[in-house]
């Protein structure tokens, strides 16, 4: 079975539970689990380990479920939108997030913030646009250590071009399987894991 400890991003798995372990010992801010293999197991302590409840199964169904559609979701957008158009997804939702500003701009820190996304890897983002006269970096004003992103005439030409494209991609690979739901609720329930 693949390695599903908390080390590689999963909690624990059957194989893992802890009726398995025989052994718990707090040291600092890190906890050493020994499971009944006798292999011990050291974790970042985010609560006290006694009390972690396994997931159940609707939990573990639910989390891999989301951790599908975190991989997948991505790469047909993207797939769709390169067929079509020179920019990807990401590079597509900072063009949305430029639009929706006054003055076509923001601070970088604030884009990477709003795409879910490191400074260094919108720098990157923004560096490929930028290449494409999407959008250009101009020193804030008000803090001149700070960059701000602009959307272009260029930039808006494109949103606009490639909005049907995106529409068209997520209505068919979202949207057509939810048929019936309360999106409503569903997007309250997606913001308590990732608030705006």
């Amino acid at each position: 079975m693949a390695d599903r400890s908390p080390g590689s991003g999963y909690l624990l798995t059957n194989e893992l539970r802890p009726s398995a372990l025989s052994e718990v010992g707090p040291k600092k801010d890190r906890t050493t689990v020994v499971f009944g293999s006798g292999t011990p197991l050291t974790l970042c302590r985010m609560a006290d380990v006694k009390h972690i409840q396994p997931l159940k199964p609707d939990e573990e169904a639910f989390l891999r479920a989301l951790g599908r559609v975190m991989t997948l979701l991505p790469r047909v957008v993207d797939a769709d939108m390169l067929e079509e158009h020179s920019i990807s997804t990401v590079e597509y939702m900072v063009l949305v997030h430029l639009s929706e500003v006054p003055y076509n701009q923001m601070r970088m820190s604030e884009l990477a913030n709003m795409c879910g996304m490191s400074l260094s890897g919108m720098t990157r983002v923004v560096n490929r646009l930028e290449s494409q006269s999407l959008v250009l970096r101009e020193k804030d004003p008000d803090d001149r250590r700070a960059w701000l992103a602009v959307l272009t005439s260029a930039g808006w030409t494109q949103l606009k071009q490639a909005w049907p494209t995106n529409l068209a991609s997520v209505r068919r690979h979202i949207f057509s399987h939810l048929e019936g739901c309360d999106i409503a609720a569903a997007a309250k329930v997606l913001e308590r894991i990732a608030p705006c």
